[in-house]
């Protein structure tokens, strides 16, 4: 499992139960980047390294950020959550 599989695992799981407006817009979020990461691009081209930084710093790590705390996240987000 890709460390962004298992954060949008982690986050499917935490958000279960939250109806709210804001934990579906994380779902959706985290399922679609997780998609578009996990597709196979070659990662030494330049336009999807840049791709890869915008979705990664842009939404992925301030997401991650907002569940840091909650029980069972996963260790590989653990230390992006705290740069």
């Amino acid at each position: 499992m890709t460390p962004y599989a298992e954060l949008a695992q982690h986050l499917d799981t935490i958000l279960a139960d939250d109806p709210t407006p804001q934990a579906a817009a994380h779902r959706a979020a985290i399922t679609t980047c997780t998609q578009l990461l996990d597709m196979g691009h070659p990662e030494d081209d330049p336009t999807v390294a840049r791709y890869r930084e915008g979705i990664l710093g842009g939404i992925l790590t301030p997401i991650a950020t907002l569940y840091a705390h909650t029980p069972g996240f996963p260790t590989a987000w653990r230390d992006a959550s705290n740069g």
